[in-house]
């Protein structure tokens, strides 16, 4: 049967490995997680605190701040109202918030090996560097992100040029409107 996270988790420390549903239980945990820090980095680019964020998105002045916590912690997983809700408070795209887990060095390979497989985005050295590149026009998936990827080049050249701001920079990264870019890219398939 299926355990609790606190049952498979840190007793005394150390991870128990009670069960072989761990991996699923685990993966769920991640999840909750990922929103928590995700949901925390936001909180505090706004320059938030737990409780303002809290009434902000509705919570009674004397549950916000240990809601938002919860939150935070991976304790509790906001349903899909309350997620937009928190979502329009910090003034982020929804996507911005469920950004893939990256903590390890393992999870950002195998997220760039995802992108290998479903993009073509392949791995070249230049000198000292290694770069990710697209080869464009090899099929419609990979021509369909050619725009995308040309408008955060230009923004970046912005930012590093002076042209904008880190803020400006910022706001257009976290209200990137991924439904336009997979619109595009599911009309390649």
């Amino acid at each position: 049967g299926k355990i609790t996270i606190r049952q498979l988790f840190y007793l005394n420390g150390k991870m128990a490995e009670a069960s072989t549903d761990w991996i699923s239980c685990r993966i769920e945990w991640r999840r909750k997680m990922k929103i928590g820090k995700r949901l925390r980095y936001f909180r505090r680019l706004r320059g938030l605190s737990q409780k303002t964020l809290g009434m902000m998105i509705g919570f009674p002045e004397d549950s916000a701040e240990v809601r938002i916590t919860q939150y935070e912690t991976g304790l509790r997983n906001p349903r899909e109202k309350l997620f937009n809700a928190m979502c329009a408070a910090l003034d982020i795209s929804p996507a911005a918030l469920i950004a893939p887990h990256l903590e390890t060095v393992t999870e950002l390979m195998h997220t760039l090996f995802a992108m290998e497989d479903i993009y073509g985005i392949t791995i070249k050295r230049e000198d000292y560097a290694f770069c990710l590149m697209i080869e464009p026009f090899k099929d419609e998936k990979r021509t369909a992100l050619m725009p995308y990827f040309m408008e955060w080049y230009c923004k970046k050249q912005d930012l590093i040029f002076g042209r904008i701001l880190k803020d400006e920079y910022n706001d257009w990264r976290y209200h990137f409107q991924e439904y336009k870019a997979e619109s595009h890219v599911e009309g390649a398939r």
